[in-house]
């Protein structure tokens, strides 16, 4: 399967359709796509898409478990958001609720990293390379990115916004050429042969006559095939 990004203005124009039985999104050059969604339904900016999201512009810098690794480039300087703490209220800039979700997702990543040290640590303490080199690689977050789950609803993304689509397996919904079906036909009619005279050298074997209706179903079947009975 092989993946492309289109802006969401041409997304959005698709026309869903059934071609040989399988359900597709639209039609690019020729070849049917699905649009690719996350797990709320919503659609996969590529990566270097930027949107606006609710704490400013955001950018899509990667992809975490279905969800979007997003930066924010310009901070919304009017977002506020106010604590439910009873005896200690306070109101929270974009920043603040960008850094605070940041910290969420590196300990999510920091407990997988502590379960590789735990796991592959050695006698002498030390942790190998390769798993270090893992770790490293988890993608930890900076200040201003958080995990972000895209909905059904595109309110937060414009028409020049780029969204993945993946394109149908050719092998799924190309037709048969007339040689293919051919072919395809000869070789099911030799198999029906080969099963048609096994079952009659059950019949020789045994010392018993094919009955009337089985062999004229055979011939029926068969036609003009060689076929004896």
């Amino acid at each position: 399967m092989s993946t492309i990004s289109l802006p969401l203005s041409i997304v959005t124009a698709f026309q869903p359709q059934v071609i040989n039985g399988i359900a597709c999104d639209g039609i690019v050059d020729g070849r049917p796509v699905t649009i690719r969604r996350n797990r709320y339904n919503g659609l996969v900016p590529a990566i270097g898409s930027t949107f606006k999201s609710t704490y400013g512009t955001a950018q899509v810098v990667g992809y975490d478990e279905g969800a979007l690794k997003a930066r924010i480039i310009e901070f919304d300087e009017n977002y506020e958001f106010e604590t439910k703490d009873v005896e200690n209220p306070d109101i929270l800039t974009a920043e603040e609720c960008v850094e605070g979700l940041s910290r969420c997702a590196n300990a999510s990543i920091e407990s997988v990293a502590s379960d590789l040290r735990r796991i592959y640590r050695t006698d002498a303490g030390n942790v190998p390379p390769k798993i270090q080199d893992a770790i490293a690689r988890l993608g930890y977050y900076d200040t201003n990115e958080y995990r972000c789950y895209l909905t059904d609803a595109y309110e937060y993304l414009t028409g020049d916004c780029e969204v993945l689509v993946d394109h149908v397996h050719s092998y799924l919904i190309e037709k048969e050429t007339p040689k293919e079906r051919n072919a395809r036909i000869k070789a099911e009619r030799e198999l029906a042969i080969k099963r048609a005279n096994a079952l009659l050298a059950e019949y020789d074997a045994d010392e018993v006559d094919c009955p009337d209706d089985v062999a004229a179903e055979i011939a029926e079947e068969m036609g003009d095939l060689d076929v004896e009975f």
